[in-house]
């Protein structure tokens, strides 16, 4: 297993209550961006550094930002 590794994702979804009209592309919640990961081999644990871009953000939302720039250790699952 490499130590780097550098990876592209993107991400769509959202919750819609039962009835509630879906219009699949306007309703969902999309981010896309880029991580670099870094496993430290003393502790077997990932450095995450991520980049992430809200290209579907409402400009009215102002507090969804349009990007984010994150640190983390560990993994989210």
């Amino acid at each position: 297993m490499d130590p780097l590794r550098f990876l592209f994702f993107f991400d769509a979804g959202q919750a819609f209550l039962e009835g509630q009209k879906v219009k699949p592309f306007k309703d969902l919640r999309v981010s896309t961006g880029a991580e670099i990961r870094f496993i430290m081999p003393v502790l077997n644990v990932p450095f995450r550094l991520i980049y992430a871009i809200n290209p579907n953000r409402d400009p009215l939302q102002t507090y969804i930002p349009k990007s984010t720039f994150k640190f983390a250790v560990g993994t989210t699952f």
